[in-house]
């Protein structure tokens, strides 16, 4: 008997269309199988196309946030309509409003928690200090009002898919691990590499980029290789004054490919993520992307990393990510050290073989359309 085919649509007013866990990820899994038809609505202004028999229909780009807000979500919601799909799939916190009129009109829908929105207001630069609380509380209530009305919320990480079960809402955390494809390139030998270190993501205070460039005025001859935006001008300014800036290869925003050559050229891969309420039951995914690209990780001594990954596979050091000295030491003792470092390799890879790889993430994604 042939199962009637089903229409499946991703919204996201934010990431990019081939955003990794939306597009790389969500929906190619979703569009191998035979009676799921997936598409997905963007606002990135590059036009409409076909990428991997996947449909993506662009609404346009937003001049800015309020733009994005108010008139991009309303077309996404208008585009949405018009396609008149049985599943819609909402990607950011924004989307929610219009995800409650496509319930009341008979359809299911998925949101997707990439993070824990409410938290991480109270580290948001661009928001005043006094308006956090606030604003986070609402927010709180407004998500909690929504997504009990929805068909199902999945998460990024347990913790915040507890948070919604807690609130009595269907949750179900669908990680970040990466796909082994993405690393099935050719690895320079650790050996023949420079005495370079990098870091790969959002830059930001909270994410520790301040000790990580103060912990190079300890290192001799180590250069960090820098990749990604600064969070705000002024932290960015901040630290090209610092003394450890002459030994940081600024790269900026890059493409996969040249993330890449960056991991190729580097010897290990730093996480030194702030002990706050948003990164302590977080799972970086860049964790997994250095474990996968063959790199040993320095990073935060959170207990919830430790339980989670390294206590079984043995491919970092942990360190107190507010201590310079301590981060400078365990470089140190990595490059230069008595540590065995292709040993630390060798257990970050089967990690990703074994454990965390988006194969095993998968089946719950299928798990979850299957129940609706």
């Amino acid at each position: 008997m042939m199962l009637k085919s089903l229409k499946i649509a991703h919204l996201t007013s934010v990431h990019k269309r081939f955003d990794t866990r939306v597009f790389k990820k969500q929906c190619i899994s979703l569009s191998k199988k035979d009676n799921y038809d997936v598409c997905l609505i963007v606002a990135d202004g590059l036009g409409s196309a076909t990428q991997d028999n996947i449909n993506i229909y662009d609404v346009g780009s937003s001049k800015n946030r309020f733009d994005r807000v108010f008139i991009s979500v309303k077309k996404i919601y208008l585009k949405a309509l018009d396609l008149d799909c049985d599943i819609y799939h909402l990607h950011d916190p924004e989307l929610l409003n219009i995800g409650l009129k496509l319930k009341n009109k008979g359809k299911k829908v998925i949101f997707d928690s990439h993070e824990d929105v409410s938290e991480d207001i109270m580290i948001k630069d661009w928001i005043p200090v006094y308006l956090r609380k606030l604003i986070s509380f609402i927010y709180n209530a407004y998500e909690k009002s929504i997504c009990n009305q929805l068909d199902f919320v999945i998460s990024a990480t347990p913790y915040i898919s507890n948070k919604f079960q807690e609130k009595g809402i269907k949750s179900l955390d669908i990680k970040n691990y990466p796909l082994k494809e993405d690393f099935d390139y050719q690895k320079t030998n650790w050996d023949n590499k420079k005495d370079e270190i990098c870091y790969v993501g959002e830059i930001s205070k909270e994410r520790g980029i301040i000790e990580l460039i103060d912990s190079l005025e300890y290192l001799k001859n180590i250069r960090l290789n820098l990749v990604g935006s600064f969070s705000d001008s002024n932290l960015k300014n901040r630290c090209k004054k610092m003394k450890g800036w002459s030994k940081v290869n600024e790269l900026g925003f890059l493409s996969k490919k040249e993330i890449d050559k960056v991991f190729n050229n580097s010897k290990l891969g730093i996480a030194t993520l702030h002990p706050t309420k948003t990164y302590l039951p977080s799972i970086p995914v860049k964790i997994f992307e250095y474990m996968a690209a063959g790199l040993p990780i320095i990073c935060s001594n959170f207990d919830f990393w430790n339980e989670l990954i390294f206590k079984k596979y043995k491919c970092a050091i942990q360190v107190d990510p507010l201590s310079s000295r301590k981060i400078a030491d365990a470089i140190e003792l990595l490059i230069y050290g008595d540590i065995d470092s292709k040993k630390m390799i060798e257990e970050g890879t089967r990690a990703i073989k074994e454990t965390f790889n988006w194969k095993v993430e998968e089946k719950k994604l299928y798990d979850v359309y299957n129940s609706l």
